[in-house]
């Protein structure tokens, strides 16, 4: 009898201590996934500027195009993402230095009607994503890599120029 009460407690200390483990790896997780900004980034930017735009068509949609000069970038930094207002987006390079294109998704065609049969197809809206910065309405974060190293850089100085209204095309 003593030796299945010790076979108990025995099997009850391996089954805590493993739970004890996996606690321990879910907060070594959540630990590394810490977004750390970097106050004095290797490279010095010139100028961070972004304009509004609107399609010239129903349901073309519209954005914000963002654009990024850099002054030096001593230890060629690789740039990834933009994070502005809600919205990311990659950083490409262009002619004149870099840039990315925030999207503003429009809402898809819904049927409202009195009759629940004729809005059968409506699919509810889902933006489960948490942006993943606290910003104000003047800044934005850059992502980019430094020695295989993923780094942040939030800037606060941005530079809002003209809206840009594309012309609608004609059908034909």
């Amino acid at each position: 009898m003593k030796q299945f009460k010790l076979l108990g407690y025995t099997a009850l200390l391996i089954l805590s201590i493993s739970f004890l483990q996996c606690k321990g790896a879910k907060e070594n997780g959540a630990e590394s996934k810490k977004v750390i900004m970097q106050s004095t980034p290797s490279f010095e930017l010139r100028e961070v500027s972004y304009q509004k735009w609107a399609a010239g068509v129903q349901g073309g949609g519209s954005g914000i195009h963002m654009y990024i000069t850099i002054k030096t970038n001593k230890n060629n930094v690789v740039f990834d993402s933009l994070y502005f207002r809600g919205l990311s987006a990659k950083i490409t390079i262009g002619k004149m230095g870099y840039y990315a294109n925030l999207i503003i998704e429009k809402r898809k065609d819904i049927v409202m009607s009195g009759n629940p049969e004729d809005e059968y197809g409506n699919k509810p809206t889902t933006n489960n994503v948490k942006f993943p910065f606290d910003l104000e309405h003047d800044e934005c974060v850059i992502s980019y890599e430094e020695e295989g190293q993923i780094k942040y850089y939030k800037f606060n100085n941005l530079i809002e120029k003209e809206p840009l209204a594309y012309p609608s095309s004609s059908p034909n």
